[in-house]
């Protein structure tokens, strides 16, 4: 903000995780006031060059949306640049499981790892440590450790990623707002989702059990009105919902590894919970 390094081109592309993204256009969107996280020590606080830019006002809110600007455009180009590949080659390579994949069973693997998101972010570090279940948080709860707290839209996205997360058990396609895509016919598409292929094999118990767990799940986190709020009004309904959450992953890294021959991601492989 002070030294208005984002404007430097390519900037985007080269700055740390922590200061681009969603989570940095929150804060910037969200908090009227920011307060700086440097030690007295930095050169920016002890030659008085932060105190300065707040104490202009107008500099202040100018760089502000600057600063915006430029990672709302560069999360643009992410998406976009995303949304080129799967259209072409690497969605065309996807469908045909040819390089850089080795087969079709490399293909589901590697489905299994983005839903896998469900274990390690979901229900670990979304909503367990923010609980005080998960061990990031040494408190009985932790709210600081919230996605998007500052907007309160921390059970939204939830619901956002157990919507994706079914979708793919379905093989539905979702619009933004979590809605499957009704204008495609069965004929058109010809889903086939994760469901499909546990049926296939026989465990058909199984892909209810997955579905109808991140369904729960869905129900409690929709009535919910604040997690931030719930965490300390109604904490015993956000663990109820972890636990539905972590009945899903548990069957997800046993029965549906099993039935299936999956691998399970590097990331959860020690993951003994």
């Amino acid at each position: 903000l002070v030294r208005g390094e984002f404007e430097t081109d390519g900037w985007v592309d080269a700055a740390p995780i922590n200061v681009i993204g969603i989570d940095a256009m929150e804060r910037l969107l969200i908090e009227d006031h920011i307060e700086s996280a440097c030690p007295a020590s930095a050169q920016l606080i002890r030659e008085g060059q932060w105190s300065s830019f707040n104490e202009d006002a107008s500099r202040a809110e100018e760089q502000r949306w600057a600063y915006l600007s430029v990672l709302a455009a560069g999360l643009r180009s992410k998406l976009l640049n995303l949304g080129s590949k799967w259209d072409g080659s690497f969605g065309q390579a996807f469908v045909e499981a040819s390089a850089p994949f080795s087969s079709q069973r490399d293909v589901i693997d590697q489905v299994f790892a983005g839903i896998y998101y469900v274990d390690e972010m979901v229900k670990d570090l979304k909503l367990g440590a923010p609980a005080g279940i998960y061990m990031t948080c040494l408190q009985d709860i932790c709210p600081e450790q919230l996605e998007l707290r500052a907007d309160g839209l921390s059970a939204l996205a939830i619901v956002q990623n157990l919507e994706t997360t079914l979708a793919v058990f379905r093989g539905e396609l979702l619009a933004f707002d979590g809605a499957p895509i009704e204008s495609l016919s069965a004929e058109d598409r010809e889903p086939v989702g994760l469901s499909d292929l546990l049926i296939a094999e026989g465990a058909e118990e199984l892909a209810n059990s997955l579905e109808s767990g991140l369904e729960d799940a869905l129900v409690e986190l929709r009535e919910l009105e604040s997690l931030k709020v719930s965490l300390t009004e109604d904490l015993g309904r956000v663990t109820e919902i972890h636990r539905s959450i972590k009945a899903v992953s548990d069957l997800m890294k046993s029965q549906m590894v099993t039935v299936l021959n999956l691998s399970v991601p590097q990331e959860g492989a020690g993951d003994n919970d």
